[in-house]
């Protein structure tokens, strides 16, 4: 009776197995799935409604009726004091908030949750995807400038967008550039090059800052970025002004408020600070004759061996410590003469040349693609494709100023002579992991020599047991024969005097 129904329990169970597995196997292709070493998909921008406590800033560069914070162009910007608020049409994973010429603190909200921000870059992603939502309130303490306002929904963030790293701590390449733009010029090349070598950290310092124009520092930030540079720069705090020789770029200064001294002292400073093994600059020449590439060649020259003197400018030794840079490279240096190769395709940037990335790298400086630099880097007809063609401020010569690790024999890297500081801690951690393996096999050699004087100590104790014992045994056999040979001798004597008494 039994029979018959468990039948139908297991038939019934079989069919409903069948309809799971059909059923799996047509939603198969519905379900996201990512082969092995697929990125995600792009994250997709979202559009934003903002309102709030914001004033837009009157801009020839401004439309009507346009909001300055949604008009993706750092040319326009708004005065925010106070907070403002976000609408987007999906839930927001990530804001990049670009400020206009100082980052400022804020925070962002949702409801009872709220994620801080310490801003220390002018643009800047903010990952607010742990409040899931569509809405959002920003709070900024002070007044701050702001250019941009972008939000992104879950994703790949898109390539333009700026991670920063923090400054170098310690720099292998040091680049020293006057103004925002000849890093791109006339050291084209340099960045692309050695920030696709994987090996070498480069940092970028400038040592003037256009403050009359803060659009030139966001021209500056995505140059860098398209060229490779991941640590944030630095910008010095001698104004941007035209000159034609060294002592008017002085006399700029004095105008300012500074003096050659404080020039002098930037330079000390930013070489304690990184700790580079190579610094790369201007021409003492200016290049085309900008008489502030010859000062900061010529106070660069100055800092480095003051930079190495611990006597000089204590705040800095106290911050950094003294640093003695083991190489100087100027551009269009006569002494020690390097040339350069830029023309060679780099795996990095999909088999453009550095020279290539750093022409696109200018592009980014919109502010002087109109300037004779465009023709300079192009050719008037666009037809420089190779660094090699520049004759003229050639980006690929350069001279070898100062060096305490030799002179260059290959001519060809900045990095010859040099340990890169990657290279140094590999070879410590090598070091220290052979010492600690000598030190743990000398460790067990001594455990083992231990153990064999233990063992054999052991045996000689055991050997010497057994002799005592074997001597004990002896004795006792003597001992027991003695006294048998003494009981016999006495049994003997008594039979005998016996006999002579019954005589």
């Amino acid at each position: 009776m039994n029979e018959p129904r468990n039948a139908r329990k297991a038939a019934a169970l079989r069919r409903a197995l069948a309809l799971i597995i059909a059923l799996l196997v047509l939603t198969a292709g519905a379900l996201p799935v990512f082969a092995e070493g697929e990125e995600p998909a792009q994250a997709q921008r979202l559009h934003l409604e903002i309102n709030g406590a914001y004033t837009p800033v009157k801009s020839n560069y401004l439309g009507e009726n346009v909001n300055p914070l949604t008009d993706s162009s750092f040319r326009t910007e708004a005065v925010v004091h106070g907070s403002i608020t976000l609408s987007a049409p999906a839930a927001v994973s990530t804001l990049y908030i670009v400020f206009a010429d100082t980052p400022a603190t804020f925070y962002v909200k949702s409801g009872d949750k709220r994620v801080d921000v310490a801003a220390n870059y002018l643009e800047l992603p903010v990952d607010v995807s742990a409040l899931n939502s569509r809405e959002l309130t920003l709070f900024f303490p002070d007044k701050v400038n702001v250019c941009d306002v972008y939000a992104f929904a879950a994703g790949e963030l898109p390539a333009w967008v700026q991670r920063w790293d923090p400054p170098c701590e310690k720099a292998d390449l040091l680049l020293i550039s006057t103004h925002a733009d000849d890093e791109q010029l006339f050291f084209a090349g340099v960045l692309p090059y050695y920030t696709s070598r994987g090996d070498c950290e480069v940092q970028v310092a400038y040592f003037t800052d256009h403050t009359n124009r803060p659009h030139r520092r966001h021209e500056l930030l995505k140059g860098l970025w398209a060229v490779g540079v991941r640590h944030y720069p630095v910008i010095g705090d001698i104004p941007d002004a035209y000159s034609e020789t060294e002592a008017q770029a002085v006399k700029n200064l004095k105008a300012a408020g500074m003096s050659r001294e404080d020039a002098l002292l930037q330079q000390i400073r930013v070489i304690r600070r990184f700790k580079p093994q190579v610094v790369v600059s201007h021409d003492p020449k200016g290049e085309y004759g900008h008489g502030q590439h010859m000062l900061c060649a010529a106070t660069l020259l100055e800092a480095a061996p003051l930079a190495a003197d611990a006597e000089s400018d204590p705040v800095s030794v106290s911050q950094y410590g003294a640093w003695d840079v083991p190489k100087i490279y100027l551009h269009s240096y006569e002494e020690n003469p390097i040339v350069m190769n830029w023309d060679e395709p780099l795996e990095a940037f999909g088999g453009k040349t550095a020279f290539q990335v750093s022409q696109e790298g200018f592009m980014c400086h919109l502010s002087q693609t109109n300037s004779w630099f465009r023709d300079w880097i192009f050719g008037k007809n666009k037809e420089i494709t190779k660094a090699s063609e520049i004759t003229t401020y050639s980006p690929c010569n350069y001279g070898l100023a100062r060096t305490t690790v030799g002179e260059d024999v290959n001519k060809n890297d900045f990095l010859e002579n040099i340990t890169t500081y990657s290279e140094q801690a590999r070879l410590e951690a090598e070091a220290e992991a052979k010492r600690i393996a000598e030190e743990q096999a000398a460790a067990e050699a001594a455990e083992q020599a231990k153990k064999e004087t233990e063992r054999e100590s052991a045996e000689a104790e055991a050997s010497h047991r057994r002799v005592m014992l074997a001597l004990a045994i002896t004795a006792a056999c003597l001992t027991v024969l003695t006294v048998a040979s003494y009981a016999a001798r006495r049994v003997f004597e008594k039979r005998a005097e016996k006999k002579r008494s019954g005589k």
